[in-house]
């Protein structure tokens, strides 16, 4: 019979840049190819790293990064939430706009890049009731 895995999940905080590019490894593969993850990039595919880059970088600014490890090592990290609060959202502080600027907004082409800077936030704050 199998051992069976011993997972543990924590709350991420002041990860090193290998533990965000891990999580950024974990989220390609699970979400890589997802029709959501091709509408938010607009179907370039080029840009769903950055995208994801943004979302957990800005969360660590602002929001929470929960991963679940296998063990102590960077390459143990084998699932992670990214999540904001209520009334929050990547681009909620100038500083997370900041980083959503530099990794992924100016990959991105103009009428994508108005999308989100100008849609998404009128289309957040109005779901919140």
């Amino acid at each position: 019979m199998a051992t069976p895995l011993s997972v543990t999940v924590r709350h991420l905080v002041n990860p090193s840049e290998a533990e965000v590019e891990r999580i950024l490894d974990v989220l390609q593969a699970a979400f890589g190819k997802d029709p959501f993850t091709n509408f938010l990039v607009g179907g370039d595919w080029s840009l769903v790293r950055p995208n994801f880059e943004f979302c957990v970088r800005a969360a660590l600014l602002g929001g929470e990064v929960h991963i679940a490890t296998l063990g102590p090592e960077v390459h143990d990290i084998i699932g992670v939430t990214v999540w904001y609060g209520p009334g929050q959202s990547p681009g909620s502080t100038e500083e997370q706009r900041e980083v959503g600027s530099k990794v992924f907004f100016s990959k991105c082409p103009e009428e994508l890049r108005k999308w989100w800077l100008e849609y998404v936030p009128v289309l957040l704050f109005s779901m919140q009731g």
